[in-house]
């Protein structure tokens, strides 16, 4: 997005093997290991696509953490609604910013973002930031904001 500086994660510059690494360590942190493994469903929508990326993230948590991953899947209208009452542990989902500019990504975590807010985050600094955003006028300041919310 053009004035935009891009945010990346912590472990950005890690390897895979370094990022597995802390998988397994975090895991066992919180408590589970082969003895006790996460027990976890991700719902996904149908699609022959979703299905795969769901197979495929099954498959390497439990390479990789010993989860016990069950897949889900749900017809569209299904789908929203459950996602919406937010009776899931993990969803697929992807999002295209239908106009250039990082509030159309950044909006979806608003608290008060309803159904697009998957995760249910709720920050009020964050909500604070965007809405500062939304008025500023100047477009360096205005993704200044945006690059700190």
């Amino acid at each position: 997005m053009p004035g935009y500086q891009q945010q990346f994660v912590d472990y950005k510059g890690m390897t895979q093997k370094e990022r597995e690494a802390l998988a397994k360590k975090l895991y066992k942190e919180a408590g589970y290991g082969p003895d006790k493994p996460l027990k976890v469903e991700i719902l996904y929508n149908t699609s022959e696509s979703h299905k795969k990326i769901a197979i495929a993230v099954q498959n390497m948590w439990k390479k990789v953490l010993g989860a016990e991953t069950t897949i889900t899947n749900q017809e569209w209208k299904v789908f929203l609604d459950t996602r919406s009452k937010k009776e899931f542990q993990v969803t697929r989902a992807a999002w295209i910013g239908d106009y250039v500019d990082p509030y159309t990504f950044e909006q979806m975590f608003l608290s008060d973002a309803g159904t697009q807010n998957d995760p249910g985050y709720a920050s009020k600094d964050y909500d604070g930031l965007l809405a500062q955003a939304q008025k500023t006028v100047d477009q360096p300041a205005r993704l200044k904001l945006l690059q700190q919310a």
